[in-house]
């Protein structure tokens, strides 16, 4: 076999070592949830967000996105990859204000974090959006 040939290696995921990623990463999610304040590190610099409800129509968009995203995973579309930041890049917006400047996440800002952690974060602020949790304390229960 030549070095420019590439053999194909077929394994299957022992369905433990998948239920296990599974409940870890729903661990996270739950633990992330009713967070109101995300400290993230960009570039070395830990800066503090904090949650904002999004309106309506940015769910909407989300939704749309997501739905794009979807489709071209199951058509194994060279656009997934671009689909996947433009929807988190827009998550993050969206979700996450940073306190010092009072602005949203900057796509700028977006790019230089851990994706592994973002993605958890964003999924979990999107699980929250969906299936509302109580506040984690009472004077944040009030609506105002």
């Amino acid at each position: 076999m030549s070095t420019e040939e590439v053999q194909e290696i077929k394994a299957k995921i022992d369905e433990t070592w998948a239920d296990q990623l599974r409940d870890t990463y729903l661990q996270k999610i739950k633990e992330l949830a009713p967070r109101e304040f995300f400290d993230i590190d960009i570039n070395g610099k830990t800066i503090r967000f904090r949650r904002r409800k999004i309106l309506g129509k940015e769910r909407f968009q989300l939704e749309t996105l997501r739905q794009k995203l979807n489709k071209a995973a199951s058509i194994n579309s060279a656009d997934y990859p671009k689909l996947e930041d433009e929807l988190y890049k827009k998550m993050a917006s969206y979700y996450l204000i940073d306190t010092e400047t009072n602005t949203p996440m900057k796509d700028s800002q977006y790019d230089d974090t851990v994706f592994e952690d973002m993605k958890l974060i964003l999924d979990a602020l999107a699980f929250r959006t969906e299936k509302p949790i109580p506040m984690p304390s009472p004077l944040e229960n009030r609506l105002t």
